[in-house]
């Protein structure tokens, strides 16, 4: 059941061949003519795999998909809501995608004008051992310094950012 919620946020925008129906499940390519029909269905799917997984570990995946979906819809209230939820929830086993998780938070924070509500948790993932995830927390963070008008600070963490790529070489 998940794997059809993320089948589809992963599916192909254009314009829909005709008689190709996604959401009654056609044979062909899933194809939506827009992020908005996508994110719909995605939307759909998930809901669907949420009821039958529950709390288990594929339900909370199952929520993060969902709280895309409605950050691509634009409904920031409810994928911040989602993204809360699976950070309070998210056991060891789920530990790997708390980043993503936080990350999906402070765009739907943004998009409800206060991103520096994230800031706490974006400053515990910032020392995470992890260089990808710390580096997307001192992104992240530099852009709220920056909102903020703290353009030293903004400066400062990119440079670690950049800083870091150097240290591994890449």
């Amino acid at each position: 059941i998940l794997a059809k919620g993320l089948e589809v946020s992963v599916a192909r925008i254009s314009a829909a061949p005709a008689g190709l129906d996604p959401a009654a499940g056609d044979d062909e390519e899933l194809v939506f003519d827009g992020p908005g029909a996508r994110a719909t269905e995605a939307l759909k799917r998930y809901e669907e795999a949420i009821a039958a997984e529950g709390t288990s570990s594929i339900g909370l995946v199952a929520s993060l998909g969902k709280a895309r979906a409605h950050l691509d819809l634009g409904e920031h209230e409810e994928a911040a809501a989602l993204y809360s939820a699976f950070l309070d929830s998210a056991g060891e086993e789920l530990e790997m995608l708390v980043p993503n998780a936080v990350e999906g938070l402070v765009y739907a924070y943004e998009g409800q004008g206060k991103v520096a509500e994230a800031a706490p948790k974006l400053e515990a993932i910032a020392g995470d051992e992890a260089p990808s995830s710390a580096r997307m927390a001192s992104y992240h963070l530099a852009r709220i310094a920056r909102a903020g008008g703290d353009d030293d600070k903004a400066a400062g963490l990119l440079r670690g950012v950049l800083d870091s790529y150097e240290e591994e070489g890449d």
